[in-house]
């Protein structure tokens, strides 16, 4: 295979996006993070602020500081999510795309795993799941890392990590709207008769 495009140096990339709208906040960092994220692994996350996808203009107010927040959220929930599949030993595609360094935040997965229809530990509401989704698949894994490592603290990382990045757009996740942290599954509660129960007390 031949290729045809030139490799653009990191000063020629930066004056790239500047050209199509990118706000540049800080040169001299932006430059190290180029270096270090690499132009091609950040176009992932800079692609949610693009107003045209045929000529990669930005919206007003798009800034770069913007995709590389987004960038170490995704880093940071590649990192969570590979470390309880590591636990549990399912979610084959999930931890495929962790291995490999793949962008999942706003990913939409081909396998939707499946559950019985009645299930002993909490869980959530299905209302507005979407299950090729990146939430769909965290309620799953969460699920099965309470069941099998009570003591776990994947989904109080995971809430805290949501919560420390404000910015990222969980929709895109598949995060549904309102308090999705307030669901049991999500307080690491157990159902015992009629009532939630957390399982440390």
């Amino acid at each position: 295979m031949q290729y045809t495009k030139q490799a653009i140096d990191f000063s020629d990339q930066l004056s790239l996006l500047k050209q199509r709208g990118l706000i540049i906040d800080d040169e001299d960092k932006a430059l190290r993070c180029l270096h270090s994220i690499s132009y091609f692994r950040l176009t992932s996350y800079l692609v949610p602020m693009e107003s045209d996808s045929d000529t990669h203009a930005f919206r007003p107010n798009s800034h770069l500081h913007t995709a590389i927040a987004l960038y170490n959220f995704d880093r940071k929930l590649r990192s969570l999510v590979s470390t309880s599949i590591q636990d549990i030993e399912v979610a084959v595609v999930l931890r495929n795309a962790c291995a490999h360094h793949a962008r999942i935040w706003n990913k939409r997965f081909p396998t939707m795993p499946t559950m019985p229809q009645r299930l002993p530990e909490s869980w959530v509401s299905t209302n507005s799941f979407r299950p090729n989704k990146l939430y769909h698949q965290l309620c799953y894994l969460a699920y099965m890392e309470q069941s099998i490592v009570p003591n776990s603290d994947f989904t109080e990382a995971l809430v805290k990590l949501v919560k420390d990045n404000p910015d990222i757009q969980t929709r895109s996740m598949g995060f549904p709207l309102g308090n999705w942290q307030d669901e049991p599954l999500w307080r690491n509660q157990r159902i015992i008769g009629d009532r939630f129960i957390d399982p440390k007390e």
